[in-house]
């Protein structure tokens, strides 16, 4: 099963952030992934580099230069990374 959730679109409205959720039923796992698109479909939609565990949030700065989001790349920790 696969999903896209949390869009988050740039200030200038040139890119759309998003959340790309897929779960293995078979092996009782999920993850989710941050992607970027840019909002005229040119180029495709591309994900960010990501461990195999959960990213998600996302969320523009000001400017449209950084994307925050939050990251879980242990079993239990939680940690906000900057995507420039």
């Amino acid at each position: 099963m696969i999903a896209a959730s949390s869009p988050a679109v740039s200030p200038d409205g040139a890119q759309v952030a998003f959340v790309v959720g897929k779960v293995d039923l078979e092996k009782n796992k999920s993850r989710a992934q941050v992607w970027v698109a840019s909002t005229d479909a040119s180029p495709a939609p591309r994900p960010l580099p990501s461990g195999d565990k959960h990213d998600g949030s996302p969320t523009w700065s000001p400017d449209g230069l950084r994307l925050p989001l939050l990251s879980s790349r242990g079993e239990t920790q939680c940690e906000a990374r900057l995507h420039e």
